[in-house]
């Protein structure tokens, strides 16, 4: 139930509140402030990422996974002229999967919470390479995972945190023109 999900959320919050040692920064105004900002966006948060879930029939299979040299992942090696390869490394915050007898579609979200927007121009240009590495790198894995099955990529997608705050409908208007 939503009212649950909101308890549970707050309930997150508190405990970590309750880790702070010095609790006296806690009295200050703009503190007070950011904590319920917090669990607003928490909240939010979590209700879009429930409908995007509900949406794709992606399931979440993989939350901030590290991958390395040991992991041997052939497409996050780069080969550079007269200096050999050089390995990528990086964390996926997170891979969806959606799976059947024979296929596995694979998506990746990048969590940002800057200003970061796609650029297929800077991709091209290779600039822009972060989505599209994470992205090799899960569907490589996932064949390793699954080598009787047709591994796909399905969507690498940067979800933005943000907690907007807008003044006035030309604002809202400009705000949702922007995130399109």
């Amino acid at each position: 139930a939503p009212q649950d999900k909101e308890k549970l959320c707050d309930k997150c919050i508190d405990e970590a509140i309750a880790k702070i040692k010095n609790t006296s920064i806690l009295e200050n105004g703009r503190m007070k402030y950011m904590i319920v900002r917090l669990r607003r966006l928490l909240k939010r948060s979590i209700w879009v990422i429930e409908n995007q879930i509900d949406s794709t029939g992606m399931i979440p299979e993989m939350f901030e996974l590290k991958f390395t040299s040991e992991d041997n992942i052939e497409s996050t090696k780069i080969d550079v002229p007269r200096h050999g390869k050089v390995q990528l490394l990086g964390k996926i915050d997170r891979i969806d999967l959606s799976l059947d007898e024979q296929n596995v579609w694979v998506q990746v979200v990048d969590y940002k919470t800057g200003n970061t927007q796609f650029d297929l121009k800077q991709l091209y240009y290779g600039l822009q390479l972060q989505l599209a590495v994470y992205m090799k790198a899960a569907v490589e894995l996932q064949q390793k995972k699954h080598p009787n099955k047709k591994v796909s990529a399905k969507g690498a997608y940067y979800y933005h945190v943000d907690d907007p705050v807008v003044d006035s409908p030309e604002e809202l208007a400009e705000y949702d023109r922007d995130r399109i």
